[in-house]
């Protein structure tokens, strides 16, 4: 993979977690979203492996996509019988998550290269990061998913002065920081970001 590649999915993978931020308000949402957005991962991988062996070329896309949206149905099943509270914020974005891989599919050519591990790794440990970080600021505890809603298992008094960075308004500008951060310590390394592009 070259390092045009690495570093231009890095940049959209930043800019990809603004879309998540409203279902990322406690760490049990932003786990078991994570999760999911890995089992959508690897089922897409583990179509594209079978197609290569037991199907042409044309049907491998159709093939991919049908395996994609089973997994991304059979995990919504297994957290509705689970944690059905916790299901209900998390399911429209599970399913805009397998609607963008589906048509990431059917509308472009795929490239090989364009697949990164690191991307997913990235987005997942900030995904959960990111629940984590708002859930503390905001309520003063870390929760985990549970068959009746949500199970605290650090609890202590929120401070009112920073949680506006654990709304909604607050995590986008935290983004926004931290990606500036991000691009003004690649700048000695990087030439400018037109030319990732």
């Amino acid at each position: 993979m070259s390092k045009y590649t690495v570093k231009r999915a890095s940049v959209l993978c930043i800019f990809g977690i603004g879309l998540f931020v409203p279902a990322t308000g406690t760490f049990a949402c932003g786990l078991l979203l994570v999760l999911g957005f890995w089992v959508l991962f690897f089922s897409s991988l583990l179509a594209r492996f079978l197609s290569q062996f037991f199907m042409r070329t044309r049907s491998a896309p159709l093939f991919e996509v049908c395996l994609t949206l089973s997994a991304t149905i059979m995990y919504d099943n297994l957290i509705q019988g689970f944690f059905p509270l916790v299901r209900m914020m998390l399911c429209p974005y599970l399913f805009i998550t397998a609607l963008s891989r589906t048509l990431d599919l059917c509308l472009t050519a795929y490239d090989a290269d364009a697949e990164s591990l690191e991307c997913v790794g990235v987005f997942g440990i900030m995904i959960a990061g990111i629940s984590l970080v708002r859930e503390l600021v905001a309520f003063g505890c870390v929760s985990l998913p549970a068959p009746s809603g949500f199970l605290r298992i650090i609890s202590f008094p929120p401070s009112n002065v920073i949680r506006f960075a654990a709304t909604g308004a607050g995590t986008l500008i935290s983004c926004g920081i931290v990606l500036w951060i991000f691009r003004s310590a690649g700048n000695d390394h990087t030439p400018s970001l037109r030319s990732e592009w």
